[in-house]
């Protein structure tokens, strides 16, 4: 009876540790191999006992160790990014207003490397540097902002781990007056229209590298990540539409702070079928 007793405790003792391991076991699919070691482990503890406790199954120890959580990555995400940077004119649009600091907000919405981006661009500290007349008299220096609403489409091409970049080709809007406090004040009422504007360039993107465990990566693809993403853009204006004098570009880049995630989904179901 005694035997039976030390048996018994023996037993519960040493599955015990096993189930508590398995229970924190999180696998995806890139764990075959770890899984084939954990085999080859518990194998040689079993054969080590096999002269002591003959009544352990084989079976009973694959069901407690082999099931495990395997991860899928969604082809959709999802991300977002904010910053700042510096916004320069090009062509006659230059000698009418000074260059300006942006802040920018933005969205993406990503299938597989395929990316829309949606941009809120507004550039702030700019003045005109002559004074002329448009929907009204434009005093030089002159308070005024621009607002560009941007979408565009890029594609993803990734460099390493941890670097991608994404060219982009799009269409937008430009609108350019005096903020809301200024345009306030008398005579000081004035605008250049929204026109359309064609917004092409360059992302730059750093991730960051992740030092966790394997619940969030499957094959080397990150399910979330954080970014920083240098964006530099040749914007097509058409503000010449309005009054020739207007002719020219703009060209900008920013640097912001971001994340980007997609979707996770696990599925149960035994790595090995036989041990």
């Amino acid at each position: 009876m005694r035997k039976l007793q030390c048996a018994l405790i023996l037993t519960f003792v040493t599955l015990l540790p096993l189930a508590l391991y398995a229970d924190k076991l999180v696998m995806n699919d890139e764990t075959i191999l770890e899984g084939v070691i954990i085999s080859d482990a518990f194998g040689r503890i079993e054969f080590q006992m096999q002269d002591r406790i003959r009544f352990i199954d084989k079976s009973e120890i694959r069901q407690i160790i082999w099931r495990n959580r395997q991860m899928r990555i969604s082809k959709w995400g999802g991300g977002f990014d904010f910053g700042t940077g510096y916004g320069h004119f090009t062509g006659r649009m230059n000698e009418y207003f000074s260059d300006h600091i942006p802040l920018l907000v933005g969205f993406d919405i990503g299938y597989e490397a395929w990316r829309l981006q949606l941009r809120n661009y507004i550039g702030l500290g700019m003045n005109t540097k002559q004074s002329f007349t448009y929907d009204g008299t434009w005093q030089q220096g002159l308070d005024t902002q621009i607002i560009h609403p941007e979408a565009s489409v890029g594609y993803e091409f990734a460099i390493g781990a941890n670097f991608a970049v994404i060219p982009f080709f799009g269409i937008a809007s430009m609108h350019i007056a005096p903020p809301e406090k200024v345009r306030d004040t008398p005579g000081n009422d004035v605008a250049l229209p929204f026109s359309t504007a064609i917004p092409m360039g360059l992302n730059y993107e750093y991730r960051f590298p992740d030092h966790t465990d394997s619940a969030n990566k499957v094959d080397g693809t990150l399910a979330a990540y954080w970014i920083i993403r240098l964006r530099v853009a040749y914007v097509i204006g058409t503000f010449d539409g309005y009054d020739p004098r207007f002719a020219g570009n703009m060209v900008y880049f920013t640097i912001s702070f971001g994340a980007y995630i997609r979707a996770r989904s696990f599925e149960e179901k035994p790595i090995l079928e036989d041990i």
